[in-house]
């Protein structure tokens, strides 16, 4: 932390501010959550306006799933420092765990407007969409990531899930066999090729993915298979 913050006496030990905060993460990275937000709220009572204190209590509430919680403390982190990415970030996934998904695209689209090319603000707000059913939203989100880095397989993933949500069925399945290339036994991935190649009327093609989500133990297809794919399992 650099510079002594503050000095008090508690429990007949002298303590700083800076002692309180290095405790606090010590206990919060040995997964102490309770104890680590113990030592910052006693920090926050000597240094009320320092948002880091806010942030770091916050991460220990959202690790015990005390999102409301964690959600004031962020909330506070951004109002003494508003260029605190990282609050912005963690607020945000503490609203979608709470089913707020519009709050979290709210505070995503604030950090947006100061760094534009955030790639893990982008990546959460077209997750944040996906959950809101904006898909147009969402695959606009996961362009712009994947123009800034070409090879992330997490934002590739979700615009074709977003494409295949939306009904766009030929635009996912490049995404999908792309990724395909390097996750060969990824069961999600040949349950949606398939089904999104059976939409297409390129039933041989869906079904030869869907047997091989379902032999890569996806239960999913199981139906469809029966319905659909008897001719290829009787070597027609």
């Amino acid at each position: 932390m650099g510079l002594l913050l503050a000095t008090l006496t508690f429990s007949g030990f002298s303590q700083s501010v800076e002692q309180l905060f290095n405790q606090g993460l010590d206990r919060h990275n040995r997964a102490d959550y309770t104890g680590a937000i113990s030592n910052f709220s006693i920090a926050i009572s000597l240094k009320p306006d320092y948002a880091t204190l806010y942030f770091c209590r916050g991460k220990s509430y959202a690790e015990l799933k005390e999102y409301e919680k964690a959600i004031d403390d962020f909330s506070k982190s951004i109002e003494i420092n508003p260029l605190h990415t990282k609050a912005y970030i963690e607020i945000a996934n503490a609203f979608r765990e709470v089913n707020m998904s519009s709050d979290a695209i709210k505070n995503l689209d604030k950090l947006l407007v100061t760094e534009p090319s955030n790639i893990e603000a982008l990546m959460l707000r077209g997750l944040a969409k996906i959950d809101k059913s904006d898909f147009m939203g969402s695959i606009s989100d996961f362009n712009k990531v994947l123009n800034l880095d070409e090879n992330n397989f997490k934002a590739r993933y979700h615009l074709g899930l977003s494409k295949y949500l939306q009904s766009d069925f030929g635009g996912a399945i490049p995404d999908l066999e792309q990724l395909l290339e390097h996750e060969p036994n990824n069961i999600d991935l040949h349950y949606y090729l398939g089904i999104s190649y059976i939409r297409i009327s390129k039933l041989k093609t869906g079904c030869q993915y869907l047997i091989t989500a379902r032999n890569l133990g996806d239960s999913r297809p199981s139906q469809m298979i029966r319905d659909r794919c008897a001719f290829i399992e009787k070597g027609n």
